[in-house]
């Protein structure tokens, strides 16, 4: 498979991970857990940073990757890269994207080029307002993404031209999560996923991150 096949099937995938594949389910979480692209509606705002200092007000994610790719970048938070269902004035209404409610979930850390990871729920899972941590599940698809679990991933390493994919089980963790802002890390192992296809093998990595966003609504 080619970059340009690669990527349009990744594209693809992450569309169908911004707007939901299939029916509603509800998340109910053991005592002390929880589970943890595209633009917020119109209602939202993103205040600008401070230019001497380069900090965003939106808040930021910092992701390292290590192994076969190294790589690291910090993100800006804001309307692009964070997005709950609850945050959102009109929950509860029907969009183009789909129903604001808590299977609107959204959580974006994109980096130069084609370097990104980003975080969504698996068929439409609801996920609460609160604390707590989520496997994410190996990648089940050439889009690097899973149809496993209630959380999956989707990355891309700029310049491997390949696609990417949780290996084995990897973590988000949420240490803070309510109507202001959201917080945590994250840990997953990850592999080139088009390996059967190419014939070749990009190797594996690391990939790991922080994050702090603020609310942008």
């Amino acid at each position: 498979m080619n970059r340009t096949t690669a990527l349009a099937v990744a594209g693809i995938a992450l569309l169908a991970l911004a707007t939901g594949c299939s029916d509603d389910k509800q998340v109910t979480l053991p005592s002390g857990s929880t589970p943890v692209g595209e633009s917020l509606p119109a209602a939202t705002k993103q205040p600008a940073g401070d230019p001497a200092t380069g900090d965003s007000p939106m808040g930021s994610c910092h992701v390292t990757v290590a192994g076969d790719v190294t790589a690291e970048w910090t993100s800006d938070g804001g309307a692009k890269s964070v997005g709950y269902g609850p945050w959102i004035p009109q929950a509860g209404g029907t969009t183009a994207i789909g129903a604001l409610d808590e299977s609107f979930f959204i959580l974006n850390c994109k980096g130069p080029g084609e370097s990104y990871i980003g975080f969504g729920p698996v068929h439409k899972a609801k996920i609460p307002m609160q604390p707590g941590t989520y496997t994410i599940e190996p990648a089940t698809n050439v889009a690097g993404s899973s149809e496993n679990g209630i959380i999956t991933a989707m990355l891309g390493f700029d310049g491997t031209d390949t696609n990417w994919g949780a290996s084995a089980q990897g973590q988000l963790v949420i240490t803070a999560f309510d109507d202001q802002h959201i917080a945590g890390t994250f840990t997953i192992p990850v592999t080139d996923v088009l390996t059967k296809l190419s014939g070749t093998h990009k190797g594996e990595a690391v990939i790991t991150g922080e994050f702090d966003y603020a609310n942008p609504v």
